[in-house]
């Protein structure tokens, strides 16, 4: 395994996977993580991060990244994942203006958040994607007799640096 390489950031998303994303960003009557408000969501994005994991491990890459294919921008899931949070959109993008003032400029309404109670993390969505990419095998087995020490996949995963104290 390479020490010297390592995925940062969001990798391109699979067609299947980005049209759930596209219908998701326009849409404020549903609710973080979005399993129950889209069929077949939740089976695509495991799918989809469980294949990008194994193309990693096959290319030799020791610390391994999800590609960010369970979130929209790690910030605000991160945020939406917290009790006590809800998500909305914007009534407006970003405006910007040419130069010469003459034309504006409008990005894609952004979506907000706002409090509804204390927060707390406590089942927090990332630690569900966690545990169950780790307890997937389909994505480690190396061959019929050995499988990949996934040790470094904490790493990526978790957003956390791993120090083996927590090994069973």
């Amino acid at each position: 395994m390479s020490e010297k390489f390592q995925i940062v950031g969001s990798l391109l998303r699979p067609k299947g996977l980005l049209d759930y994303k596209n219908q998701i960003q326009v849409r404020d009557d549903i609710t973080y993580p979005f399993y129950e408000d889209f069929e077949g969501y939740q089976a695509t994005e495991t799918q989809a991060i469980q294949e990008v994991i194994k193309k990693q491990i096959d290319h030799h890459i020791s610390i391994i990244s999800d590609g960010e294919f369970s979130k929209s921008l790690w910030h605000l899931d991160f945020v939406w994942g917290l009790k006590g949070v809800r998500r909305f959109l914007a009534t407006q993008g970003y405006l910007f203006r040419d130069t010469d003032a003459a034309q504006e400029y409008e990005t894609r309404r952004d979506i907000g958040l706002t409090f509804t109670e204390k927060l707390s993390g406590k089942n927090h969505h990332f630690i569900e994607i966690y545990k169950e990419n780790k307890k997937s095998e389909s994505w480690c087995r190396q061959d019929e007799n050995s499988y990949f020490d996934y040790r470094g996949v904490e790493k990526a995963l978790v957003q956390n640096p791993y120090d083996g104290t927590n090994d069973k």
